[in-house]
């Protein structure tokens, strides 16, 4: 197996965005399902407050927001295409599209009967009914205008048709999928599988495009307990930071690094590293010795711990 564990659960949409990527570069890889929602006492000596999900765990490193996970993914298997900054300006246009206000949308318009069934194959209705009580705190919180209910369709209906007519090749780049394809992808397995939207239906290219994505599978999945994770990262150090990389007015300090969107819960540690794309701090508990966390610098803010 990889030394890569996948923090995530079934319906999580980002969670699906990598494991697609685990499909076409046919990657074993280990699960360990968590709860869609906090408290979540196993990851919480891991990651700290950050409660998005998923979050990536290599031996006593831990990787929090795909823009981090996709990183570590690029440079395991020597594909750069699958890294964001690795990507020309046109991709990452795409990129913040699919992922920003469009991304929201897809969620939104999403519901149906159907998505509502499969939500109830994988939690009680109390469960469903704390998710949606914790989605909607969540969303009053947030630093970003959140999409309405009403502003979902109109968002989707204009969006599909610029993206049929994006499909020029069995790729939005080409031959093979690059990182937009698959941020483009999870959004839109949301509408198409999840919520099985007729809409779909329009867009022929788009669907066979998602289907060859969906093809790919999931590569080799191993299923670990949360328990086994924590004792994974307690029997490993993390990997060493080079010196270039421990330049920052806070390091050594004690840092709260957040989302600076939505989910603003900050992990709390000490800073460590700073390289030219994400942050890392220290953080150690009885349940897994010394982890370092790591975090993109984009879309999220570090600030002193009070």
């Amino acid at each position: 197996m990889s030394d890569m564990i996948l923090h995530h659960y079934e319906l999580s949409p980002y969670s699906e965005k990598l494991r697609a990527m685990f499909g076409y570069l046919d990657m074993s890889w280990q699960s360990v399902i968590t709860e869609p929602m906090p408290p979540r006492k196993k990851l919480y000596p891991l990651a700290g407050g950050y409660r998005k999900i998923p979050v990536a765990q290599i031996g006593a490193d831990v990787y929090c927001d795909t823009r981090t996970i996709t990183e570590q993914i690029a440079a395991m298997n020597q594909k750069p295409e699958l890294f964001i900054h690795s990507c020309k300006a046109d991709v990452k246009q795409i990129i913040d599209e699919v992922e920003g206000e469009f991304f929201f949308a897809s969620v939104m318009y999403s519901s149906s009967s159907k998505l509502n069934k499969k939500v109830l194959q994988n939690m009680s209705v109390f469960g469903l009914i704390k998710l949606f009580i914790d989605r909607i705190n969540m969303s009053r919180k947030a630093n970003i205008k959140m999409v309405t209910p009403g502003k979902a369709g109109p968002i989707v209906k204009e969006f599909l048709p610029r993206f049929e007519a994006m499909l020029n090749s069995d790729f939005l780049f080409g031959d093979q999928p690059n990182i937009a394809d698959f941020s483009a992808y999870h959004s839109l397995w949301f509408i198409h599988v999840l919520g099985e939207k007729p809409i779909m239906n329009q867009y022929p290219k788009t669907v066979a495009w998602l289907e060859k994505i969906k093809s790919f599978g999931h590569g080799v999945r191993q299923e670990i307990s949360a328990d086994d994770a924590l004792n994974i990262a307690r029997s490993q150090q993390p990997k060493d930071i080079i010196e270039e990389h421990q330049q920052h007015d806070l390091m050594d300090e004690l840092v709260d690094i957040a989302p600076d969107d939505y989910a603003l819960t900050p992990s709390t540690g000490v800073l460590k590293g700073c390289t030219d794309t994400s942050y890392i701090i220290a953080r150690e508990s009885k349940e897994t010795g010394l982890v370092h966390v790591h975090f993109p610098k984009t879309g999220f803010a570090i600030t002193p711990s009070r």
